[in-house]
């Protein structure tokens, strides 16, 4: 009797940790998606899509990303130390988006910069999906792993767009508006879903302890 009540307080303790930490889990892929809509959707109301535009845009992105990376990179789990990393990616991305707006707003240094940043982008997050067991960060490591995936075949048609004939400053700025756009629709549902299972989670374990007491 007293093994049987103290392995139920055991699992109460753990499931209530492990509740407290799942249930903020939302907040990144919140913060994200608020990053990404912002210069995307901002980017559908600016009929101006010339290359400042553009690398305002994408300095908007690059740096609300990483001030949401290193604020709650906790929220990641194991992979923490990957997704400051990948803060510190998109935070030398604003850097040079910034830097390039003033000093030369060219569509070459434009998409070079975009690959350069999407490759790394993918290679650091697909790699921190790798950290995270199933269980952690309330599932998120497909979303994460779908996003950087998604993000590397971005680079892909962004170090192509000469060849494809789209590097014009309209295709160019145009094209990032809707990635960041898709991005931020995509990490906010993600929030959603996280939020939410955290909640059905928490009350099947509720009652599940209700009715083995």
């Amino acid at each position: 009797m007293a093994l049987g009540m103290v392995w139920k307080y055991d699992r109460q303790v753990v499931n209530a940790l492990t509740s407290r930490s799942s249930s903020r889990a939302w907040l990144l892929p919140a913060a994200r998606s608020l990053a990404a809509l912002l210069p995307g959707l901002g980017v559908v109301f600016v009929q101006d899509h010339s290359m400042p535009v553009g690398f305002t845009i994408a300095t908007v992105f690059f740096f609300g990303t990483a001030v949401a990376m290193f604020a709650l990179a906790q929220q990641s789990g194991d992979a923490r130390m990957r997704f400051l990393l990948l803060g510190s990616v998109h935070g030398l991305a604003a850097i040079a988006a910034f830097a390039a707006l003033l000093v030369s707003p060219q569509e070459v240094v434009f998409f070079a910069l975009i690959a350069l940043w999407a490759f790394a982008t993918a290679a650091v997050e697909f790699s921190a999906t790798k950290l995270v067991n199933a269980d952690d960060a309330m599932r998120l490591t497909r979303d994460w792993r779908t996003v950087a995936i998604g993000t590397g075949l971005f680079g892909l048609l962004m170090a192509f767009s000469p060849v494809l004939g789209i590097a014009d400053a309209v295709s160019l700025t145009g094209l990032f508006g809707a990635y960041a756009a898709i991005v931020g629709v995509y990490h906010a549902i993600a929030a959603a879903s996280a939020a939410f299972g955290t909640r059905v989670t928490g009350e099947a374990t509720a009652k599940g302890l209700e009715s083995e007491s």
